[in-house]
């Protein structure tokens, strides 16, 4: 307010300034109007009152001017003091539009320095994220003992799978042979039942005729014919009996095989759960290893973030050229209560 009125006090100087150069020209010239009124005051009465009554004002104006004259100094003063006024104030002012030119980059800069702290801070979260996981990956895998102890079941099992595949193998052997044992006792039971049949006719005849080859028969030759035919009998019923036992060994050795059989095909139920649970296992253990490799390099990285964070080596452009505008703000030198203080005197 003070400013303004000194600014309406100058202008109002600058009128009056004008106006007393004003008066001094008019002065001048009413001086020198006076001086033809003077030589022509004698003409006539009116002229000469009209004479006096412009001469009374213009020495009126005159007195004003003067007036206004007294004070020429102090409006000077006052007009220069305006004109510095003004001049700092447009420093002021250039000063302030510098400053705030700086301060509009240097929060352009802060807000880009603050993106790329952030960004890294995502990425290092985005790390610490994947780590875990990994460290799961590796952590389930970790039991090495239990997958050799799986994979000990499973080729266990497998072995067992391949002792059935063997014990079936027997068996289909173990029938044939007992097909061919009871094929070969039918034919030695028939052979026996051929051999008491020719004894009992033999015995059951008198002829003088074998029964058997039509040949002439002597007692001598009866008699040595069922010695013979007896003996036979006698081999017959022992290689009979003896494929008796042996068939009976045989399917002895059928059933236990099918016993066994039927505990190794329940045994083998567990097969393929166990190969599925064991692949799944190898699975978590590939993973595992795969895992621990990346997980080895996303360590590395978090630790070059970490340094980076604690370093503030990042948006190095923008930190630099930040630096160097706090220099400058501070070069401006901008006083706002100076300011003020101007514009208010």
């Amino acid at each position: 307010q003070a400013l303004s009125d000194l600014v309406d006090q100058v202008r109002e100087a600058e009128i009056r300034f004008s106006g007393l150069q004003e008066a001094r020209r008019q002065r001048d010239a009413a001086l020198q109007r006076r001086q033809d009124y003077m030589n022509r005051i004698g003409q006539t009465e009116i002229d000469l009152q009209s004479a006096q009554a412009e001469v009374a004002r213009m020495q009126q104006n005159l007195a004003e001017y003067r007036a206004v004259a007294a004070h020429q100094e102090e409006i000077e003063q006052g007009y220069q003091s305006l004109q510095q006024a003004r001049q700092q104030d447009r420093e002021y002012s250039d000063r302030l539009r510098e400053q705030s030119a700086l301060r509009e980059r240097a929060s352009q800069l802060r807000e880009a320095v603050a993106a790329a702290r952030s960004e890294l801070l995502s990425r290092q979260a985005a790390l610490a994220q994947r780590q875990t996981h990994l460290q799961q990956n590796v952590t389930d895998a970790a039991d090495n003992a239990a997958l050799k102890a799986k994979q000990a079941e499973v080729d266990a099992l497998v072995a067992r799978d391949e002792e059935l595949n063997t014990l079936r193998e027997r068996q289909t052997q173990g029938r044939e042979e007992q097909a061919r044992i009871e094929s070969e006792g039918n034919s030695v039971h028939t052979e026996i039942e051929r051999i008491k049949a020719d004894i009992k006719h033999i015995k059951s005849t008198s002829d003088a005729v074998c029964p058997l080859c039509g040949q002439p028969l002597s007692e001598e030759h009866r008699s040595q014919l069922l010695v013979s035919l007896e003996a036979k009998q006698v081999e017959g019923e022992a290689q009979r009996q003896e494929l008796l036992q042996t068939l009976e060994g045989v399917k002895t050795e059928i059933t236990q095989m099918q016993r066994e059989m039927r505990s190794i095909e329940g045994e083998l139920r567990k097969l393929q759960p166990l190969q599925d649970h064991l692949t799944k296992m190898k699975v978590r253990a590939d993973l595992a290893s795969t895992s621990y490799t990346e997980l080895e390099t996303v360590l590395a990285d978090l630790a070059a973030m970490d340094s980076t964070l604690a370093s503030e080596e990042y948006a190095r452009a923008e930190q630099s050229e930040l630096l160097e505008l706090q220099a400058t703000l501070t070069q401006v030198g901008y006083d706002d209560t100076a300011h003020q203080a101007v514009q208010q005197s």
